[in-house]
């Protein structure tokens, strides 16, 4: 405030200019808002009649675009000034880490692009907050947005931040944070109606390993493959894991995906099954089709497999990389027996 009023001391004034003095803060869209006992509907216009004039050789005025004016009287606002049509001849500007902001980044993504993200249950004035970022940003300036955004909000607010990646149609957070609590503060957001939000996964790695994955969505779901999407929407280029399918088991076809084989033979046991059971490794190829690699029997599996994305694949967007996947036989040599694929299988899937 002492900085304030010395810099006020420095500027020329008519006498008996109007003027006041008061506390600014910016809501989520990014909209600035100018307390004072002395807001009124003139201070207003006067106000985007000066951006109007300056801001051609100033640019960064345009953030003044569509201030509000909120008259204060003792502890109460008393009056809100705004006039949206003052400020049309003034160019749009969306500020970095708003709301408004995180909206466009989010409905520009197309599938496999990734930007940095932050989320917090209580952000500035302890409203639910999304900060998106383009991942070609420097990780330091995106920090930086982030450590303005706390300084806005409540006395030790905390935030998960990582990156967010649009996989098959349906946004895929992943974070090496604490997870506790994101799904509340992406119900929260819904209020904001930005469509993205409204199906997505949080996946939480820790030295590399998936730790948790988790889902929140308006699609529901009678089968939990979170895990297996989660497992997929990490896998690069010649990575392998474990997978094992059976055509009939306690709820269905069903796949499961695991990194270790120890770990998968655990899920195995809790699914159960009676018929057709494949199993094997499940890699990655250069060219960015799945393979399945297996010593076992592989007739049918393709087709078996088609129908159970055809089946998950709304709940499960994610589900849509199987498509024009691929089975390789070996013997216990490693040499090739066959190569299977079924174009025809994914036909109706494409």
């Amino acid at each position: 405030m002492l900085q304030l009023q010395a810099d006020i001391l420095q500027i020329p004034r008519a006498e008996n200019a109007p003027e006041f003095l008061g506390l600014g803060s910016m809501d989520a869209s990014g909209v600035l808002q100018l307390g004072s006992t002395g807001a009124t509907a003139a201070a207003l216009e006067a106000l985007a009649l000066w951006t109007a004039e300056h801001v051609a050789a100033h640019p960064g005025l345009a953030r003044l675009r569509n201030t509000r004016m909120l008259r204060i009287d003792g502890d109460r606002i008393t009056m809100v000034h705004s006039a949206d049509d003052l400020w049309r001849a003034i160019p749009a500007q969306l500020l970095p880490g708003t709301m408004a902001d995180s909206a466009r980044l989010l409905g520009a993504l197309q599938d496999a692009d990734e930007a940095w993200f932050w989320l917090s249950a209580a952000g500035p004035d302890s409203l639910p907050w999304l900060a998106v970022a383009p991942r070609q940003q420097p990780a330091t300036e995106f920090a930086e947005t982030v450590r303005a955004l706390l300084r806005r909000s409540p006395p030790g607010t905390t935030g998960i931040k990582g990156v967010v990646r649009m996989l098959a149609g349906r946004l895929m957070l992943t974070t090496a944070d604490d997870i506790d609590g994101w799904q509340d503060a992406i119900s929260a957001l819904q209020a904001h109606r930005i469509p993205q939000l409204t199906a997505l996964g949080m996946l939480q790695l820790v030295a590399g390993r998936i730790k948790a994955a988790e889902t929140w969505g308006s699609t529901a779901a009678s089968v939990d493959l979170s895990a297996q999407s989660a497992i997929l929407s990490t896998m690069s280029e010649g990575e392998r894991v474990w997978f094992w399918f059976a055509a009939d088991s306690a709820s269905g076809p069903m796949l499961l995906l695991a990194e270790d084989r120890a770990a998968l033979k655990l899920l195995v046991t809790a699914a159960g099954a009676t018929e057709a059971v494949y199993k094997g490794q499940l890699r990655k190829s250069k060219k960015g089709w799945l393979e399945f690699m297996t010593r076992g029997p592989g007739a049918d599996f393709i087709p078996r497999l088609a129908g159970f994305v055809a089946t998950h694949r709304a709940a499960w967007p994610t589900l849509t990389l199987f498509i024009g996947a691929r089975m390789t036989r070996r013997d216990a040599d490693g040499n090739i027996l066959a190569r299977i694929k079924d174009d025809q299988a994914w036909q109706s899937q494409h």
